[in-house]
């Protein structure tokens, strides 16, 4: 999209306004290539560079979209937002923040698992069964393979 459009127009034409120009603009300031990890971009610098608010929803979506553009790209690199800073994380970093997003996973599954064995089987169609069905085989299974990493047996021992 040309920059010649004003956001007025794309909205009107798009629906929403376009992110590519403000993600441009990041870029052009914070080229990927030159990010290093342990660098900080603070919050406040991002927003005056794409000429929003940092507690807006366009601030939001906009930094939301360039962090995973990152993280996709070449360089592979990890950036989260924390205390007012966009930091790019090193790669003990990475792994502390895998390890939650993981936690975090495993309990959204404990969840979908415990709000699936309480749905009335009876009451569903032969294909909301079938779906049913599968979703808890790989609940099951999801759970299953997240416990056998635990250091704690899956069963108790038997004397």
């Amino acid at each position: 999209m040309s920059e010649t459009v004003s956001k007025a127009e794309a909205v009107l034409y798009f629906g929403g306004v376009p992110t590519d120009p403000d993600i441009k603009r990041i870029r052009d300031k914070w080229p990927d290539a030159e990010l290093q990890p342990g660098q900080e971009i603070p919050c406040d610098e991002v927003a005056a560079a794409i000429g929003e608010p940092i507690n807006s929803n366009r601030f939001r979506t906009v930094t939301a979209r360039w962090r995973r553009l990152v993280e996709k790209g070449p360089t592979g690199l990890v950036v989260k937002q924390r205390r007012g800073a966009f930091a790019v994380l090193a790669p003990g970093e990475v792994v502390n923040s895998n390890e939650s997003d993981l936690r975090g996973a495993i309990k959204k599954t404990r969840r979908a698992a415990i709000r699936g064995s309480r749905v009335e089987v009876a009451e569903l169609s032969e294909d909301e069964r079938k779906r049913h069905d599968i979703h808890v085989m790989l609940t099951s299974k999801l759970l299953l393979t997240a416990n056998i990493h635990k250091n704690r047996p899956a069963l108790p021992k038997m004397q």
